[in-house]
């Protein structure tokens, strides 16, 4: 619950929450603990390189607002990549392949909050 207060309380400057160790690829949207309609944060969780009960491995590749001084380094895009190891495994080769890219495969202008 502090966790919670602390996103609330720092909502203008967190721009993101970028989370590990689950081994699954998720993310959860925050909302203003006085106004429930109100997402005011994404938490990205992002797979794990590590294979954990039958997952391959994966990892994001995610786009930021660039360097200039009126960025706000907000969160605009991530593409996710995985790791086929049934097939390596198979082929003896591994190659990382492309999964999804978020704004394009969720139809989103944009990660912010409020377009999830």
């Amino acid at each position: 619950w502090n966790y919670y207060r602390l996103i609330n309380r720092y909502e203008n400057i967190i721009v993101g929450q970028f989370h590990g160790h689950t081994h699954d690829d998720s993310f959860g949207v925050f909302y203003d603990m006085h106004n429930a309609s109100r997402p005011i944060s994404v938490s990205y969780v992002g797979g794990s390189v590590t294979p954990y009960s039958n997952t391959n491995p994966a990892y994001r590749i995610y786009s930021i607002e660039g360097n200039h001084s009126q960025s706000n380094w907000e969160v605009l895009n991530y593409m996710h990549f995985y790791l086929d190891i049934p097939g390596a495994n198979k082929n003896s080769t591994a190659e990382w392949q492309f999964e999804y890219d978020a704004v394009g495969d969720y139809n989103l202008l944009n990660l912010f909050p409020e377009h999830w």
